[in-house]
């Protein structure tokens, strides 16, 4: 009995308990929260005009498929599985960029000058166009540009809480088994 006990609190210790879950959550959130700005970042340089709404919406339907597929995962492998495959692929995709991806075609070592021309070309890069500067101090004393802010910040805050909430709506208010929803 003792040796459970203490079996228990061990295992207690290595979880960490809610205070470590939320410390865990928060680095997640100082993590990630650079990886929407940088695909729009990523899709503006390396997408040709003419493409840019199709692989737009095929990079962001990557997230509504994940949803679905952790409705299978959950029931046929458990919910942990949904964590390792995530991860798995997350370590895979960061490994292939590291080896081979670039911040833009101009710095890619793989794609040829063809292509390279094709996409500059498609997004009115030109050798020896002046760039221009951003207008920081405009966008930030523009008022279309604050309420668009608030407006995008309170969606995305409505939206997660919907989604952390729903399985629990459903669990406790509705009396869905949760593990048998996909």
């Amino acid at each position: 009995m003792v040796s459970e006990q203490a079996s228990l609190k061990f295992l207690c210790f290595l979880q960490g308990g809610w205070q470590f879950l939320c410390g865990c959550r928060v680095l997640q959130g100082l993590c990630q929260g650079f990886l929407f700005p940088s695909t729009h970042c990523l899709l503006s340089k390396w997408v040709p005009l003419e493409e840019k709404s199709r692989l737009g919406t095929m990079v962001y339907a990557g997230t509504g498929l994940q949803m679905l597929a952790a409705g299978f995962t959950a029931r046929y492998l458990g919910w942990a599985a949904i964590f390792y495959i995530n991860g798995s692929l997350g370590a895979a995709w960061t490994a292939l960029y590291l080896l081979y991806g670039a911040a833009s075609p101009e710095d890619s070592k793989i794609i040829s000058k063809e292509e390279r021309d094709y996409i500059q070309g498609s997004l009115g890069h030109v050798e020896g166009q002046k760039q221009v500067a951003t207008p920081w101090r405009s966008m930030a004393t523009s008022l279309p540009f604050l309420a668009l802010l608030a407006v995008h910040a309170g969606q995305t805050y409505g939206f997660w809480t919907l989604m952390t909430g729903i399985p629990s709506y459903m669990s406790r208010v509705l009396g869905f088994d949760i593990g048998t929803v996909s």
